[in-house]
């Protein structure tokens, strides 16, 4: 196994310009831009969690946010490929905003921020401010979903994957992965910068002030059982709110099941 090692800040900072200027995100791959079924179960989740506003980031070429338009929802994305915008769908290719989240002026709050297999995508030097932003744009009542691979044992979606490299294994919970796995280009897998367990990116959340709602998230499960044992990855998910948040889990839960029937 190829693994890159980051043995400073500014190896990573190197990766990161690296993916940036070899445009390592303008190609298809794992980023489907096809409305498939996986889509379709993550805009029945956002209307689960009774959005009427929705920012995606990393929307791609906009399947979600096409999906959420037709059904209501007003919608708004940020993306860094260009060629998501060639082939962006065209009844919400006005609302995706191109470029970073941290340098995107955005006027509005959301409902729902959603964050589809992105984050990991970051600098984890950057992890905190890309977390600050998105509390600056999620309504004080809103949620943020996240999902992103996570590795070890979690209370609510149990094992993605367990930690398989002996430097993981040294490191734990206590901080972020600086050994990266790479595929045979040399490029860490899928682009993914950030490397931890769902401890301590729990811990990560809870820092800024999101916590999960796990009934909410169990309400998911139960209904994508299913789904989940053929997408794996998908299980890694987080529900986070603000501890003000004045809606009632119960009644978001109850929401969720609704919208999810019949979708497994």
């Amino acid at each position: 196994m190829t693994v890159y090692v980051a043995r400073s800040d500014a190896d990573i900072a190197l990766m990161a310009s690296l993916l940036d200027r070899h445009r390592f995100y303008d190609r298809f791959g794992v980023w489907s831009p096809v409305i498939d079924h996986d889509k379709e179960v993550t805009a029945a989740i956002v209307r689960g969690l009774q959005a009427r506003s929705c920012f995606e980031l990393g929307c791609f070429t906009g399947p979600v946010m096409s999906l959420l338009a037709e059904a209501g929802v007003t919608v708004r994305g940020a993306e860094v490929s260009h060629l998501a915008f060639a082939f962006a769908h065209p009844n919400i290719r006005d609302a995706i905003m191109f470029g970073d989240l941290l340098t995107l002026d955005i006027d509005r709050r959301f409902d729902v921020v959603l964050c589809m297999d992105v984050l990991e995508h970051v600098s984890p030097l950057q992890l905190d401010q890309y977390i600050e932003r998105i509390l600056s744009i999620v309504d004080d009542d809103g949620y943020v979903y996240v999902n992103s691979p996570m590795w070890g044992r979690d209370h609510i979606f149990g094992v993605f994957e367990e930690p398989y490299l002996e430097e993981w294994l040294a490191v734990g919970d206590e901080s972020y992965w600086r050994h990266w796995p790479c595929d045979d280009k040399g490029w860490p897998i899928h682009g993914h910068l950030v490397w931890a367990s769902a401890d301590w990116s729990e811990r990560k959340f809870r820092y800024y002030g999101l916590v999960r709602d796990t009934a909410t998230e169990q309400a998911i499960h139960q209904n994508l059982a299913s789904f989940f044992k053929q997408t794996v990855g998908r299980r890694c998910l987080f529900v986070l709110q603000r501890p003000g948040n004045r809606r009632s889990s119960a009644t978001i839960a109850a929401a969720m099941h609704t919208a999810l029937a019949r979708r497994s």
